[in-house]
């Protein structure tokens, strides 16, 4: 339907093939959709809106038979008009595809994604995948970014113009897979990227005949704008810095018009985000200070394009401009030609059956080289507080970063899995907070909270608060329990809990303080306490005490103590006792008092001695003798009473002993484990054991066992950690103040203090290992792995897993294992650990006296072999072992030259290595530290000092019968000759008890262990002013 202007107007509407364009009005703006609306006449009078409503459909422009233009889009209305002559008058609008993003109202949560990838996701939801980005700059990752109760397209508006990109449409021919025609979506940032039409010609004089195609009434417009922009935000990541940051005009500007442009939050948490945020943004306040407003009839202007203008009279504006917006209108009036058929002429020309097809545009423009940004639309703010749930992974119940920052679920997140995946960290207002001190409780999964929005802004959640709901309940009954105040932790990943609880009803109060396992309190100076009525204290374990200075105790009524067991007192000067009126005392067995040089019995009136019939009395008459005989220089000798053996008490810390969770203990504290060496010996010499016959034995005490609270294995890794970590740096920072200090006592004795803790530091750990491996069935220490069944490890020391295990009918028995680096570091190799005596069998016993007569002993020659096996691989092993396994251990140290560590152990003849094929390595001083409980039997044999310890023992006694007769028949050399010394550097170690065989055992090697560890970090702690926990 050309006429003499050559121009035409078509419509591709699929389904409708009859139908003419009257006339459009086409729309189009940068970041906007564009609107086109269209009346068109067709001879179907029965168009369905249905069969075109949301389809495709495009407009094309023609002129001479050549394509200016097409424009494609979907049809969102769809009128139907009154009938004419012949044909039917309808009305439809085009909108783009992103328009249907308008349709959707969501909110949902994007995490550590691009803007540009949130933008494709979105487009991609909706069937728009002619996505393209023309960006000079990659934006950043987005931690969070929300989508809040908006629709995609004001979202993907919003964040294109926080980004300082703009969108438009690219229009092509019609493609197989869409008939009519396709488009593209295009996001930019920059002009530079458009594409350029080349030239178009300005006619702005009156008269003349134009060109067919120009540009006219052109209006160019300048405004006053913002000259600078400074945006600032903050980063509790970074809160000393400011995060300024200022963008400048670059041109010269009129004075006065420095005109700063300043906001509060700048919405960015980096730099790079900060600077382009505070660029874009002054762009965007001046992206209107120069634009032009013309007319043209070039349909192929369009947002999204640049051209260069020409021709104008004002030199300045023959420039490149970029087009901004414009407003397309197109009349064909010969469209409604044929409706015209039967009316009169003027009635014809009044609805333009003798007009031609005209075409022209509005536009607006700004110049090229002047990036133009879009005003974001107002970001949607949260009106109040909302409740989110605490989430996290699968089988935790606290999961938190280093911030103390927790994951939420809110209730309006459909996407999100209800796991460690569903938010960023938001981070929880607490109580207190400050450098280093305050208060802090971590949110828990499943726990509700009250989320704030800091300036109401979705993207900056922050927990403010926490509330109970119907199924997490408050730790009391209400109303019933509405007078207390409480603060109730719960144990992680157990049922205890910790709680403190104050009752506020009258007559009741009451301040109530429960700890689930331990309770520590340090106060730095004074403590006061005053009680009105009576204090209750009950230790169901031990209670152990340290004063430093004085201690003074002030009784005004009477005192009552009673001592179930031993008492014992050490008083290291004198000791005052002064009684008002009489000290009566009763033993049921025997009072022994001994002075070093002086004893004085006082008394104003009358001193009696008396044993049975017999006594002495001494009065003012006299001194009275009364008994049977009276013998006066007549031979005999003086009765002897017990040695005192008054045990020191143990000092605090060394209560927390670091025993493996499952050592076994018979009631009198024996280890069932570790067995004693000499007592085994003694049954030898007399063919039978002197411990009590299994079936004399208390089935309780056999059974009795130390029951240790279960502790997280993750939990106990973490503090072990952390422990040992903390001794080495006191080690470390000990040594460096020695290095620092003159050569005196006080640096002696500190050098020795650190050298002996950095010593048992390493062997409690040895020894944790010799008393794991009489029970080789239970889980190895903490830190530690038994790795005796892995024959592909083992196998590069040279041995077998068959070699340490316990064959038939033999009760030797061994394992290797290896340490944690992450709790040790690199402090420990590979340590193979010898098992000691076993009371359940002779086998042992006659092992160890055979290799000290020097004949054959199947356990030390196993040992041997091993020893030279290891040697021979080049291996780096250390050995360890208690009793006979500190017997086995020397001797496979001796073998190969590798360091050894031994507990109370059996001595080692000169020959066994030797007669076993081995060769002596280096001194045994030099390579085997040889730990000892003083007073403990073995050593006191070995060592020829068992006089006053078998008779503090009473062992006789002990013993019984004919038992004990064999044991007084038993002189020292013959003891002697059984038990050679045991070998390597001795280092002492405290016990308690008078029991020479109770201090042979392991748990009192380890509790020795840990009582010079605790008295020697004490030491270097005051010294360094470095204190663990």
């Amino acid at each position: 339907m050309a006429n003499a202007t050559g121009l035409q107007f078509t419509l591709t509407l699929p389904g409708a093939n009859d139908v003419t364009v009257v006339d459009f009005t086409l729309t189009e703006a940068l970041s906007r959709p564009f609107h086109l609306a269209v009346n068109l006449v067709s001879r179907d009078p029965e168009l369905d809106p249905a069969d075109h409503l949301d389809r495709d459909a495009t407009l094309t422009i023609w002129q001479d038979g050549e394509v200016l233009r097409r424009v494609h889009g979907i049809v969102t209305t769809f009128g139907r008009g009154d009938r004419g002559h012949r044909r039917t008058f309808y009305s439809l609008t085009l909108q783009p595809a992103l328009w249907r993003l308008s349709l959707r109202h969501n909110s949902r949560i994007f995490q550590n994604v691009s803007p540009l990838t949130i933008i494709n996701t979105l487009c991609d939801e909706r069937g728009i995948t002619d996505v393209a980005f023309a960006a000079t700059r990659e934006p950043a990752e987005r931690e969070y970014c929300v989508q809040y109760r908006e629709t995609d397209l004001a979202f993907i508006q919003r964040l294109a113009a926080e980004e300082g990109l703009f969108y438009f449409h690219e229009f092509f021919e019609t493609g197989e897979d869409s008939p009519g025609g396709v488009h593209r979506l295009v996001f930019a940032d920059a002009p530079q990227v458009l594409a350029s039409l080349g030239s178009r010609t300005y006619h702005g004089r009156a008269g003349g005949t134009p060109p067919l195609r120009h540009v006219r009434k052109l209006k160019q417009v300048s405004r006053v704008r913002p000259a600078s922009a400074t945006l600032k935000d903050y980063s509790f990541k970074r809160p000393a810095y400011s995060q300024l940051h200022q963008a400048q005009l670059h041109e010269q500007v009129a004075d006065g018009l420095e005109a700063e442009h300043y906001d509060y939050p700048g919405r960015y948490k980096a730099d790079a985000s900060g600077e382009a945020f505070t660029r874009i943004r002054l762009e965007h306040l001046r992206h209107d200070a120069l634009t032009a407003e013309a007319e043209s009839d070039l349909p192929e202007l369009a947002p999204g394009n640049r051209f260069t203008l020409t021709d104008h009279d004002a030199e300045r504006l023959n420039r490149d401009w970029q087009v901004v917006s414009v407003v397309h209108h197109g009349r064909q009036p010969q469209a409604l030609q044929e409706d015209a058929v039967g009316v009169t002429a003027s009635d014809r020309q009044g609805i333009g059956g003798n007009d031609s097809t005209r075409y022209h545009n509005e536009l607006l423009l700004t110049p090229a080289d002047t990036a133009w940004r879009p005003e974001p639309d107002p970001k949607p703010r949260v009106d109040g507080p909302q409740v989110a749930f605490v989430v996290g992974p699968e089988g935790e119940e606290i999961h938190c970063d280093e911030h103390g920052r927790v994951k939420v679920q809110f209730p309006w997140d459909r996407y999100a899995a209800p796991d460690e995946t569903a938010s960023a960290w938001l981070r929880v207002s607490q109580g207190w907070a400050g450098g280093g001190y305050g208060s802090i409780a971590i949110p828990r999964i499943g726990h509700e909270v009250i989320v704030s929005f800091l300036e109401g802004d979705p993207d900056q959640p922050l927990i403010t608060g926490r509330t109970y709901h119907a199924v997490n309940t408050p730790p009391y009954a209400l109303p019933e329990h509405k007078t207390r105040t409480v603060l109730r932790t719960q144990s992680h990943k157990g049922d205890g809990f910790n709680e403190l609880r104050f009752e506020d009803e009258a007559e009741r109060e009451q301040i109530w303080l429960h700890a689930q396992k331990d309770l520590e309190l340090l106060t730095n100076h004074d403590r006061t306490e005053e009680i009105g009525n009576d204090s209750f204290l009950t230790v169901n374990h031990n209670r152990i005490s340290e004063i430093h200075h004085d201690d003074h105790l002030t009784v005004r009524g009477q005192r009552h103590v009673q001592v179930h067991g031993d008492d014992h007192l050490i008083v290291g000067a004198n000791r005052h006792e002064k009684i008002g009126r009489a000290r009566l005392m009763e033993a049921g067995q025997e009072i022994h008092y001994k002075a070093g040089s002086k004893a004085v019995i006082e008394s104003g009136a009358e001193i009696t001695l008396k044993a049975g019939g017999s006594f002495i009395k001494l009065d003012p008459s006299g001194i009275t003798i009364v008994g049977a005989q009276v013998k006066i220089n007549s031979g005999g000798s003086p009765g002897s009473g017990r040695e005192q053996a008054a045990t020191a008490a143990l000092l605090p810390g060394q209560a927390a002993v670091e025993t493996s969770n499952d050592v076994t203990l018979t009631a009198s504290g024996q280890p069932t484990d570790a067995g004693d060496f000499m007592a085994a010996t003694f049954a030898t010499v007399a063919a039978t054991s002197i411990m009590p016959e299994p079936d004399a034995m208390d089935d309780d005490a056999m059974e009795a066992q130390v029951e240790e609270p279960a502790i997280d294995p993750e939990e106990e890794t973490r503090q072990k950690a952390a422990r040992w970590r903390c001794r080495q740096e006191q080690i470390s920072a000990a040594r460096q103040k020695t290095e620092a200090m003159p050569a005196n006592d006080e640096r002696a004795h500190l050098l020795a203090t650190t050298e002996r803790f950095e010593r048992n530091n390493m062997a409690v750990e040895h020894a944790r290992l010799s008393q794991h491996v009489y029970h080789p069935d239970r889980p190895a220490p903490t830190g530690w792995t038994d790795i005796s069944q892995d024959e592909e490890l083992i196998q590069r020391a040279g041995i077998k897993s068959a070699e340490l295990l316990t064959p038939d009918e033999s009760n030797f028995g061994a394992g290797i294992y290896i340490s944690e680096p992450k709790i040790f570091g690199g402090n420990f190799t590979p340590t193979l650990s010898f098992k000691g005596t076993n009371f359940s069998d002779l086998e042992d016993i006659q092992n160890n006296l055979a290799q000290g007569l020097n004949t054959h002993s199947d356990f030390y020659e196993r040992a041997v072999n091993i020893g030279r096996r290891i040697k021979d691989s080049g291996a780096d092993i250390h050995f360890t072992g208690h009793s006979l396994g500190g017997g086995l251990a020397s001797a496979a140290s001796r073998t190969s030259g590798l360091p050894a560590t031994t507990f109370n152990a059996s001595g080692l003849h000169p020959k066994t290595v030797e007669r076993y094929g081995g060769t002596l390595h280096r001194p045994a001083t030099e390579n085997i530290q040889a730990f000892r409980i003083n007073g403990e039997l073995l050593t006191s044999l070995q060592e020829h000092d068992w006089g006053s310890t078998l008779a503090g023992a009473g062992i006789g006694s002990l013993l019984g019968g004919w038992k004990g007769a064999a044991f007084g028949a038993l002189g020292s050399n013959a003891l002697a000759m059984l038990m050679p010394d045991a070998v390597g550097a001795p280092y002492r170690l405290p016990g308690r008890g008078t029991n020479p065989i109770e201090r042979h055992s392991m748990v009192q090697v380890i509790e020795g262990l840990e009582a010079q560890k605790a008295m020697d970090q004490r030491i270097i702690a005051d010294a360094t002013d470095r204190h663990c926990r």
